[in-house]
């Protein structure tokens, strides 16, 4: 069974050359449809986004504010092994936190599941359920 052949391979610079992930730094990655949603979420106006780099610091600052637990929940497989966050909404629709919440519910619409798991590089990557 050792005798196989690798048909492709798909690797990190594979992803941010597609544009499929979005560097956080040179080892944390945020997947391109999570930082397209909050793009989307940070206002009531209808054509306004807000800019990438603005969708990046806050990224980066969930990792450092949370990285440390999902590498924890990664390693001790606690609860699937998967940090998962509920990013808030207001009532307009707008983003206003990200929090752990391992209790969040489907049938809401004030919540948003975000996972944050280990990537291939040592680093953490933010992503929606379905990036998965």
């Amino acid at each position: 069974m050792d005798d196989f052949t690798i048909i492709s391979t798909y690797t990190d610079q594979d992803a941010l050359d597609d544009g499929m992930l979005w560097p956080l730094s040179a080892y944390d990655r945020i997947t391109s449809n999570l930082g397209s949603t909050l793009r989307r979420y940070h206002t009531v106006e209808p054509l306004a986004l807000l800019p990438v780099s603005a969708v990046l610091a806050v990224a980066r600052q969930w990792v450092t504010s949370y990285g440390e637990q999902a590498r924890r929940i990664y390693d001790l497989n606690l609860g699937g092994g998967i940090w998962v966050g509920a990013l808030k909404t207001n009532a307009q629709g707008q983003w206003i936190s990200l929090e752990p919440d391992t209790n969040l519910r489907d049938d809401t619409t004030t919540l948003t599941r975000v996972w944050m798991l280990p990537n291939e590089l040592g680093g953490l990557t933010l992503m929606l359920p379905e990036d998965y």
